[in-house]
């Protein structure tokens, strides 16, 4: 069965106000209400009744919408809605939060952000007393939750170096994983447009990745991943993220805009107008669109299922099509 996978940023509302943040807005203003909230979620299910759905949900900080339970609780009831997972800064979690979760079962993981494994380079990154806060709560979450949970860690200039510190963390605190994503300059975090990874930089990532992980390749054989979710128990490989463009994937907006990825602000269509199966399908025309007019290296690079990050591209250079500026080959081969 097909399988579509989607991150609903339910709501621009955040209690925190990292310096990287890909938001400029940070209110409630956007946010729908519940009733048009679940009529979306059916408008979905029911154009996907033959695919298998799984869903990131974010924000802002997803735990702040007093719905949220709510939404979930939609979720459970829809057959073709598989599992979602909680992407959290932790800071409002409670017990009491988290014993209401324990009782969903297609929610899966808590996915918690950091910026790094010291308390000073992550504090000035996400606020001061977001690192003591943050663990202090996944402290609970281990003491009262079986659901996984995964360290997310945003990498940048100021932080990249960190990564075999960040593996080792999550293998000590008793994480099931990390997930290593790359910074792309947007909202906010487009004042730390000069913190973008160079080439050799993530070149740098990937060869921590593959040290540390004792993996059997080269730095060349994860060209075509934009992202790894790397898990800290022993025998099970590492997963390799694929740009997402495509009629498989999309980020929902809390206004109900739907972007090919949430890091590429381009509106591809609105669910709360829009017939769902045209926005999937124009979802694939835009994927395929781009591919046709790559230029620079990318326009004649052979690595299968690598078109570049487009997000990227597009922030930094406002164009589409332009090659990929981190890509680690000096020339297509």
């Amino acid at each position: 069965m097909k399988e579509f996978g989607f991150q609903w940023h339910i709501t621009n509302y955040c209690n925190l106000r990292c310096k990287h943040c890909y938001q400029n807005d940070f209110s409630m203003k956007e946010d729908l209400d519940t009733g048009t909230v679940i009529d979306i979620i059916h408008k979905i299910s029911d154009a996907l009744k033959d695919c298998h759905i799984s869903i990131n949900i974010t924000g802002g900080e997803p735990l702040l919408r007093k719905d949220l339970f709510d939404v979930l609780a939609v979720f459970e009831e829809l057959n073709n809605i598989k599992e979602y997972n909680i992407i959290t800064n932790a800071l409002p979690l409670t017990k009491e939060s988290i014993d209401k979760l324990e009782r969903f079962p297609k929610f899966r993981q808590y996915k918690i952000s950091l910026e790094d494994v010291d308390l000073q380079r992550n504090d000035a990154i996400r606020g001061r007393g977001s690192f003591s806060k943050c663990m202090e709560n996944y402290e609970l979450l281990k003491c009262y939750s079986e659901r996984e949970k995964v360290f997310m860690f945003t990498l940048a200039r100021y932080n990249y170096r960190e990564v075999d510190a960040m593996l080792q963390f999550a293998m000590d605190n008793g994480a099931d994983g990390v997930i290593l994503e790359r910074f792309v300059p947007l909202g906010t975090g487009a004042l730390l447009r000069e913190q973008c990874m160079k080439a050799d930089e993530w070149f740098a990532v990937l060869k921590d990745v593959i040290a540390f992980t004792r993996a059997q390749m080269e730095p060349e054989d994860l060209l075509p991943f934009k992202a790894f979710h790397i898990p800290s128990r022993e025998g099970e490989e590492v997963k390799g993220a694929y740009c997402n463009l495509g009629d498989e994937a999309m980020a929902l907006m809390p206004n109900g805009d739907v972007y090919p990825c949430r890091r590429f602000p381009v509106v591809i269509g609105n669910l709360l107008r829009d017939d769902f199966k045209e926005i999937v399908c124009k979802l694939g025309a835009f994927r395929h669109d781009i591919e046709k007019r790559l230029r620079g290296k990318c326009s004649v690079c052979l690595v299968d299922d690598c078109i570049g990050c487009r997000a990227l591209v597009y922030a930094l250079t406002g164009n589409l099509q332009d090659e990929d500026s981190q890509c680690i080959l000096k020339n297509s081969e």
